[in-house]
Parts: C-alpha cells; structure tokens; sequence
C-alpha cells in the first residue's frame, strides 16, 4: 500500500514538472495569436476606412474642400481612431483623389506615401469620374521571444463619382 502511494507522489511531481515546461510554449503561443489578431483588425479597419471613404467621396459634392472633407472623413471611418487612445491613422497615411479617367487629376489630397493612387478599372469610359482612396499604416506584431515586425499595410478603393462631372 505505500509503494503505491509513493509511485502516485512520483507522477504527481512529474506532471508539475511537464507543465511548467509546457506552459511558457502555450503562453509564447497565445500571445503571437492575439497579437496577431489584433494587427488583422487593424488590417481589417484600414480596409473598411478606404472603402468607406471612397463611398463618401463618391456622394459629396466636389469643391475646394472636397479632398480635405474626404480624408478626414476616411480617418474617422477606418474604425481604429477610439477616443481616449493613442491614433492608429492620421493625416499622413491617407491619400485622396478625383480623378477624369483615364488619367487627369481633378482634385488631389496632399499626399506623401510613396505608394501610387489605385489604377483606374478597365472598362471606365474616357471622361467618366472617379474617387480614388489608399493609405498606409504600419502595424506592430510582437512574436514574444521571437522579437517584432512592423509591416505596412497597404489598402485602396475606387469608387464612380455619383455627383455628375467632376
């Protein structure tokens, strides 16, 4: 009977040993998972700002404003600008135009990404108006005892000018 109950204290020391071996791997492992959930969001609501973006600028009258109103508008729809929280997108990673197909720039953003404007859709008729939106932002993921990357993620929309002649 007691050689049993030593053999039971025996496993009972080896489970705690395996656990506090296998515990910083689960831990490592759900860390780089939520982070990099938390920068698909972020991938996530850059795309969803664009697109939205676009929509806006597609129905907004054009003007000397137009551009301005636009991008603002595109920051406060990508969904990652939460009060009370440092900004995720700002004025210098989005970009802005209304473009004549196929190439003629009726109103620019002021912009200074490096990435170009979205190409215009083939099939647009000469003359027809579109609303081009794209922006950069980097995101951060932390891989725990791997280090961290900080890639750019780089989304575009092209929307049909809905308010007539550009």
């Amino acid at each position: 009977m007691q050689r049993h109950s030593a053999q039971r204290s025996l496993e009972r020391g080896a489970v705690a040993v395996e656990f506090a071996l296998v515990l910083p791997l689960l831990m490592a492992l759900l860390v780089g998972i939520v982070t990099t959930g938390l920068g698909y969001n972020n991938v996530l609501g850059v795309a969803d700002g664009v697109r939205e973006g676009a929509r806006f600028g597609a129905t907004t009258l054009s003007g000397s404003s137009w551009a301005s109103t636009v991008k603002t508008q595109t920051i406060a729809l990508t969904t990652l600008n939460v009060p009370g929280h440092p900004v995720v997108v700002n004025d210098q990673m989005v970009c802005v135009q209304l473009v004549k197909a196929p190439a003629t720039v009726v109103w620019p953003s002021s912009c200074s990404l490096a990435t170009a404007p979205p190409v215009t859709p083939t099939g647009v008729l000469d003359g027809t108006c579109l609303v081009k939106v794209w922006a950069e932002i980097p995101v951060d993921i932390n891989f725990v005892l791997l280090g961290h990357a900080t890639p750019t993620v780089k989304r575009q929309s092209v929307a049909l000018y809905e308010r007539g002649t550009c």
